[in-house]
């Protein structure tokens, strides 16, 4: 039996999450704000919220080999 405990990140909420990656170190979270146009930067240490603005309503997130972050529409 394997449990596992889950806990939201201050700051957290947004309209319309629909996709989530995590740094390859496992520092930042980060999520897809589809309604908000906007790529949302968690920090699991407790970094201020970052918000990155899109010219188009992001779909799911990938993290690429090189560490870049590549969210889809």
């Amino acid at each position: 039996f394997r449990s596992e405990v889950s806990r939201l990140l201050p700051d957290s909420e947004m309209s319309g999450g629909n996709g989530i990656a995590v740094s390859a170190d496992g520092e930042q979270v980060y999520a897809s704000a589809w309604a908000e146009s906007r790529i949302v930067v968690l920090s699991r240490r407790g970094a201020p919220r970052r918000e990155i603005a899109l010219p188009f309503l992001p779909d799911n997130l990938r993290l690429l080999p090189d560490g870049s972050l590549a969210p889809f529409f």
